[in-house]
């Protein structure tokens, strides 16, 4: 069995041309266009920024409290 049937499936049943599907709220859900990964993405890494962020200022405020008792 050919473990990348399904993704060839879904490569085969996405359009050459990126076009932006939906705008009344159909189509997105189920057939994703390469257009929608971006944002996505970006906003993936943002997320990933901002917890990494609010780690070191947890364990910054960790460290002093610590170091005052």
């Amino acid at each position: 069995m050919n473990r990348f049937s399904t993704a060839d499936k879904l490569n085969k049943s996405r359009p050459a041309i990126l076009v932006p599907r939906g705008g009344k709220g159909e189509g997105n859900q189920h057939h994703p266009s390469s257009t929608t990964i971006l944002p996505s993405t970006k906003t993936f890494l943002k997320i990933q920024e901002e917890k990494q962020s609010y780690r070191e200022q947890l364990l910054s405020v960790i460290l002093q409290n610590t170091s005052n008792t």
